[in-house]
């Protein structure tokens, strides 16, 4: 049931109790306004918290490098990183390289230009060897 109430507002009444109802410019407003939010929230970054996993590996350096980042010294376990990343153990260079691109997605650089593209090779190769991917 519809009735008039304060200011000529229209008023519900539900279960005994009084709702008043918007106007329809306040209804087109809200509408607008929630549209506004919605659509922007496709246009503004936004920063989502997400975990990422990193390689410990049965071996001391990779062991080491997890210690530095456990205590926030990633830069210190990002020079461990690379240095293995000039192993001949193409599975610890793949671990380094993945534990590598954590930092840098952590450090905000995406680029390419990071990559060193021979370990990247040597990466996808062993990769394919091991059946985790069919070629690149």
């Amino acid at each position: 049931m519809a009735k008039k109430g304060k200011g000529n507002r229209v008023q519900v009444i539900q279960d005994g109790e009084s709702i008043p109802i918007p106007s329809a410019i306040e209804m087109v407003a809200e509408l607008f306004r929630n549209s506004g939010e919605k659509y922007g929230r496709y246009l503004v970054p936004v920063w989502n918290r997400t975990s990422r996993t990193l390689y410990k590996g049965k071996g001391d350096s990779l062991k080491l490098a997890s210690k530095y980042t456990d205590n926030g010294d990633w830069d210190e376990a990002f020079s461990i990183w690379k240095d293995l990343s000039q192993s001949t153990d193409s599975t610890s260079v793949s671990k380094a390289y993945y534990n590598m691109a954590v930092y840098y997605e952590l450090e905000d650089n995406l680029g390419i230009r990071t990559i060193n593209k021979n370990g990247l090779k040597v990466t996808l190769e062993s990769a394919v060897k091991k059946g985790f991917l069919k070629s690149y």
